[in-house]
């Protein structure tokens, strides 16, 4: 990657190979799993939804009577919990087996097996491995900056000359934080495709790919979010338009004190319409492909680091 310009590496999940629509096949896969596991969850907690929901609609008949809305009812919170907490786990593996069924793809040219390519194999393992050690790496730094803010607080106490120092390191501190969260960001970046591509579990040897081609890998990772953050803008921005017109009597009508019925009943009139339904439907679909294009764009960055690191025998494949 270090002899290859950015943009080779942007692109690289996208080049053209001797099968067509794998990753798109993996990502559909995905997303009916995700969207499967959403239901199977909502269903088991469906008699909390319905209090949550309930709740909500009596907020809204008192919001427009600048009365203040009382909390959810607590019961409701706590049923909710369970279903809540278990989804993180859940999503984060089906996430690990959606970027291992890529990588392996990117790296190794395999697909199939599992459901289009996602299945619980050591490479999902390994990538929800990666995962784990990226929470505990975010856990430390926000421990970190408490500890080091509370010492500054501490010397600051000290006034004079103290108070002086710690005002000014108070300053520079997010600025050294940042680089160095931007530096481990990018450093360990191609952790999981490194774990893939070597097919046993590894993070620090992350860096035997990443430091010869740091200013390349970072410079593809730019290219990337700023491509995903102007496109979505655009994408948004678009179809704010219709929901913001379809809105414009809702607004109207809380701001004239109406009860919350009134406003559910407009509510409805506004978007249960098949043009509404349509522009929302379109509007969930294109956020959702954009999210997948900007997830494999990303693994893609990583994967080509990879192989320049193996095509330089930094690393050896596994």
């Amino acid at each position: 990657m270090s002899e290859q310009p950015p943009l080779d590496a942007t692109f690289f999940a996208f080049k053209r190979r001797e099968r067509r629509f794998v990753l798109t096949s993996v990502a559909i896969a995905y997303y009916l799993l995700l969207l499967l596991i959403g239901v199977v969850l909502v269903a088991l907690s469906w008699n909390a939804w319905n209090g949550l929901i309930s709740w909500y609609l009596g907020v809204l008949g008192v919001l427009s009577s600048g009365v203040a809305p009382s909390p959810p009812d607590q019961e409701i919170v706590l049923a909710l919990a369970p279903y809540s907490l278990a989804f993180v786990p859940i999503s984060l593996l089906l996430f690990a087996a959606f970027e291992a069924a890529c990588l392996r793809w990117l790296l190794r040219g395999e697909a199939g097996g599992g459901f289009f390519g996602m299945k619980l194999d050591a490479d999902t393992w390994r990538v929800l491995g990666v995962y784990g050690l990226w929470i505990v790496c975010f856990v430390l730094l926000i421990l970190s900056l408490t500890v080091f803010y509370g010492a500054l607080m501490a010397f600051s106490s000290l006034g004079g000359a103290a108070r002086v120092v710690a005002m000014l390191c108070g300053a520079l501190a997010p600025i050294g934080f940042l680089a160095l969260l931007i530096w481990g960001a990018v450093s360990f970046a191609p952790a999981a495709a490194t774990s893939i591509g070597r097919r046993k579990f590894t993070f620090i040897s992350a860096r035997k790919v990443s430091k010869p081609r740091y200013w390349p890998l970072l410079t593809a990772f730019l290219l990337v979010i700023v491509g995903y953050v102007i496109v979505a803008s655009i994408i948004s921005a678009i179809f704010q338009i219709p929901i913001n017109n379809a809105m414009a009597p809702v607004m109207a009508a809380m701001m004239s004190g109406n009860d919350g019925p009134h406003l559910m009943a407009l509510v409805q009139e506004a978007f249960f319409t098949p043009t509404m339904l349509a522009i929302l439907a379109a509007n969930m679909l294109v956020s959702f492909v954009l999210a997948t294009v900007y997830y494999i764009a990303t693994f893609g960055v990583n994967a080509r680091a990879f192989e320049a690191a193996a095509e330089a025998g930094d690393v050896e494949r596994g």
